[in-house]
Parts: structure tokens; C-alpha cells; sequence
């Protein structure tokens, strides 16, 4: 493909290697203090309805990460002897599904233990956590649902929640090619492009909902905290379809506008066709959208004349946005964007600390006892 290109600090060229064309596998190496996550999102344009899942091995919002890292600073190492923490301490498993009517919010940790007890597991081709797991099956990146809602505190293991049952299954249109690039000047943070146009399936039966739509998948990957090295981070995926069929990608616009806690600010973008060539484009329009109820200022940067026609929000909170935009290019054909926003800063704060576990489980460290066995349900 073209090589890559930027503007305002530079674009993230390729870095590093031994990434195989599906990005990451589930069983990676990450580094102490690190992360790794597995992002995917299905925007379903006629019905309304966006689900986003990601899976952590190193829980990049978890207080009990964040804390366990300032503990093994202070004390020169960590809980397993070696400096910093061992990110598999902290795996986390979040889900956000929206859509007319309905809302459910899972954010699902397992702290240490969990690999041990056999909560958690990883190979090449398989990631579970809890009784969720995804895994790649053929051409289509599979992700079988099993999990709980938690509106606030919940006790250990709790049967409070609502449950988020299903599967999910993501297409590609091109074979994956995930070159990593370089989100910040040190090559510290990295981003996969791993499947930028796909259409997927949503089959629930908790919630009973099933939906088409355009998908993205991609990987990050990290050797520290985001908050350490970002004041600010928005990243926006914007999908074009084809006349007359909104759940048929045909190309997809990647925009990183990021502001490091030192250095110069790095905004640029990529377009990948759904050959899966890919050019790069200069973000160099920036759209002030509403400020949020936790006073998050919201931004977003597009190219080629294109604006934001409506924006619908998914998720606030008091560090993080998320948001589906609805966007017209300049010659007025619709696309739809998943935009978000996170303020370092702001997550670094003792306050927000506080108010985190109020939307999050913590999940016991043994396996679950009603996991089905299989190899659908390895590892």
C-alpha cells in the first residue's frame, strides 16, 4: 500500500515487528505496566442500533491497575518481584450496546488469580475471559457473549445485573493486514489496523436482538499507562456505504488526533478501501462538538471537507467519550463515525478513581463454573 503521511507532529509510521497480518496474537507478550486490548464495533445505520466489545489483557481504566503501578514504583517492585505489574492481573472485558430503546453497560474485571484459577485464558487463537470468549474462526473473528451488567457496586460474583448473551460474528472484506504503527514519537504506544472495513452479525438472546451492520477491528498495544504519556487522545473511525445499502462498506477513514503530556501533538489519518488499500489524508479540519455532562470538551478532526451532520452519544464519563456521528463528505454523501475522547488527565484524578467502580464488576478468579466445554469455548 502507499506509505503513510501526516501533519502537525508526524504520521505513525510502521514500527516494529514479528505481527502476524491478524495484529497481535491473543497470547502476545505485554509488557509490566502495559497493555494490550482487542477493539471491535458494529454500527448498524437502518435500525439504530452500535455495539461495541473490547478485551484487555491490562485494564488501561482500571483504579486497581492504576494504584498497584504507583505501589510498585514506590517500592522499587511489584507483586511478582520484577519491576512494575504484571498486566495479567488485570484483564477486563467491556461491552456497550445501544440502540432504541435499550442500553447495557459491561465493564468486567479479573484481578489477580484469574489466569491461575483458569477465569482467564489466551492462546495464538483464543482469548477468554470469564465465559466470554473470541477467538478467529476461518475468514470471520467470532465472539460468543456471556456476560453482566453491573449499575453499581456489585458483591463478588454477583447474579445483579442484566445479562449479555450472544454472538458476534466479524468479516473482513480484505485479508487482514495489520501493519502496527507508532501512536506517539518513542514507538511506546501502537496501534493494528487489523480489519478497518468489515460488516458483521449481532445474534443476542439477552438482550433479544439481532443486526447487521459495517464493522471495524483493530488492536492497541502499550508499555505504560496511557495517562503518563497523553493529556489527550481522540481517535474516530468513519465509514462510507455503498448507494442504497447502508450495512455494505466500502471505505473507511482513521483519524488519530492525540496530545502527548510532552512533545508536539500528532493528528493524522488513513482511508482504507475495501480492497484493503489504504492512502493517507490530513485531518486538518477540527469540529467542536457539545460539551458533555461531566464537562468533557469534545472534538473532532475530519478531512476533504467533510462535516458532522448529528451527533448521538454512547458513553460519558467523567474522563471518556464516546459518540456515533453521523457525517457528510463535501459532496454531500452520508458516512457513519464512532468517535472518542479520553483526557489523561482527568482519569489520573482521585475523584474519577472513586467513581469507576460504580460501573464495574470484579469478577471471581476461577473459571465459571457453567462454562460450556468444546472448542468453541477454548481456550
Amino acid at each position: 500500500p502507499p506509505g503513510s503521511g501526516g501533519a502537525d507532529g508526524g504520521a505513525g509510521g510502521p514500527a516494529g515487528g514479528g505481527v502476524g497480518p491478524r495484529g497481535p496474537g491473543f497470547d502476545a507478550p505485554v509488557a509490566h505496566n502495559g497493555y494490550l486490548w482487542w477493539y471491535l464495533d458494529v454500527l448498524d445505520p437502518v435500525g439504530g442500533f452500535g455495539l461495541t466489545i473490547i478485551g484487555f489483557v491490562g485494564h488501561v481504566f482500571s483504579p486497581a491497575y492504576a494504584r498497584a503501578r504507583a505501589e510498585a514504583a514506590r517500592y522499587g517492585f511489584g507483586p511478582d518481584g520484577r519491576q512494575g505489574v504484571d498486566p495479567e492481573r488485570h484483564c477486563a472485558l467491556n461491552v456497550a450496546l445501544s440502540g432504541p430503546g435499550l442500553s447495557r453497560w459491561v465493564m468486567s474485571e479479573w484481578g489477580p488469580g484469574a489466569v491461575a484459577g483458569g477465569a482467564v485464558a489466551r492462546d495464538a487463537a483464543h482469548l477468554r475471559l470469564g465465559a466470554t470468549t473470541m477467538a478467529w474462526e476461518g475468514d470471520e473473528l467470532v465472539v460468543r457473549l456471556d456476560a453482566r451488567t453491573a449499575p453499581f457496586p456489585a458483591p463478588l460474583a454477583s447474579p445483579l445485573g442484566r445479562a449479555v448473551r450472544g454472538e458476534v460474528r466479524l468479516r473482513p472484506l480484505a485479508p487482514p493486514a495489520a501493519e502496527p504503527v507508532q501512536l506517539d514519537a518513542e514507538g511506546v504506544h501502537r496501534w493494528f489496523p487489523i480489519a478497518p472495513v468489515a460488516t458483521a452479525s449481532v445474534r443476542l438472546s439477552a438482550p433479544a436482538l439481532s443486526f447487521e451492520g459495517h464493522a471495524y477491528h483493530d488492536a492497541n498495544q502499550g508499555e505504560g499507562p496511557l495517562e503518563r504519556d497523553f493529556a489527550r487522545w481522540d481517535w474516530s473511525r468513519c465509514t462510507r456505504s455503498a448507494p442504497g445499502n447502508d450495512a455494505q462498506p466500502l471505505e473507511t477513514t482513521v483519524i488519530y488526533d492525540t496530545e502527548p503530556n510532552q512533545g508536539r501533538p500528532r493528528r493524522w489519518g488513513r482511508r482504507f478501501a475495501a480492497d484493503g488499500q489504504w492512502v493517507p489524508v490530513t485531518p486538518d479540519q477540527e469540529v467542536d462538538l457539545p460539551e458533555t455532562g461531566w464537562h468533557v470538551p469534545r472534538r473532532v478532526r475530519l478531512a476533504d471537507g467533510a462535516r458532522v451532520a448529528a451527533s448521538r452519544p454512547l458513553l460519558s464519563a467523567p474522563f471518556y467519550n464516546r459518540s456515533w456521528l453521523q457525517v457528510r463528505a463535501a459532496d454531500g454523501t452520508p458516512a457513519d463515525a464512532m468517535h472518542e475522547c479520553f483526557l489523561g488527565s482527568r482519569f489520573a484524578a482521585r475523584w474519577v478513581r472513586f467513581l469507576l467502580p460504580f460501573k464495574m464488576r470484579m469478577e471471581r478468579p476461577e473459571r465459571p463454573a457453567a462454562l460450556l466445554t468444546g472448542p468453541e469455548r477454548r481456550p
